[in-house]
């Protein structure tokens, strides 16, 4: 990703942050240090997060309700407010049904740090 966003050296390219599509069997329960860096190389680009939560079932990762699953909400929100204030979180698989219990969940990790 860095040495995309060198190549085109433009303000104008930002970064979509997905942190659940940055996992995978084999480095989800290094989430801390997968996200860590990424917030180290791109942060300064990154535009939008999405927000899903995840589990791992039967060697894969599966898309899980929002705070049901294994992702370290704590350290991506603590990013989102301390170095993006005011960045747009698209909350993503979910449902209307599901959808106001998971951004108050979000709202509730954001005041709890």
């Amino acid at each position: 990703m860095r040495r995309m966003l060198d190549a085109v050296a433009s303000d104008n390219l930002q970064v979509v942050f997905d942190p659940v599509n940055l996992l995978s069997p084999d480095n989800y329960r290094e989430q801390q240090a997968v996200f860590n860096e990424s917030f180290d190389l791109y942060g300064d680009r990154i535009a939008i997060i999405h927000a899903k939560d995840y589990i791992v079932e039967n060697g894969r990762i599966k898309t899980a309700a929002m705070g049901t699953g294994l992702l370290c909400w704590d350290l991506v929100m603590k990013f989102a407010v301390e170095r993006k204030p005011g960045i747009s979180i698209l909350l993503e698989e979910t449902s209307p049904d599901t959808a106001e219990d998971s951004a108050r969940f979000l709202r509730r990790v954001a005041e709890s740090l």
